[in-house]
């Protein structure tokens, strides 16, 4: 937590001057510190959950904030919403669709 959450977090408190939003973030740093009082490691755990769903995912939101970081203000970078049945609610990582092969063409045969 004090190499990765508490960083990030600070930053975004200095970014964000919305007293609402400062409040939010200072929650978020009090949950991990809570957390890690009550079982260490387990924050670890949550960012490498956190890590293996974003390096993982197809969904079009978890993808633009991969690919591009997050849009200013907060949210993703496509305005995109997680639609129901994602991870997003923390429900564990979804699975990505099965690959389909192309059919195989008369030439190649």
């Amino acid at each position: 937590v004090p190499s990765v959450v508490a960083p990030v977090l600070a930053k975004l408190l200095g970014t964000h001057r919305e007293r609402e939003v400062q409040k939010g973030i200072a929650q978020l740093k009090l949950a991990f510190d809570n957390i890690e009082k009550v079982r260490p490691g387990l924050s670890a755990d949550v960012l490498g959950q956190i890590y293996d769903l974003a390096t993982h995912s197809n969904h079009p939101a978890v993808l633009s904030i991969v690919h591009q970081g997050p849009a200013p203000g907060g949210g993703s970078a496509s305005g995109a919403q997680p639609q129901a049945g994602h991870a997003a609610s923390g429900g564990g990582a979804q699975s990505p669709p099965p690959r389909q092969t192309p059919p195989r063409s008369a030439t190649s045969r």
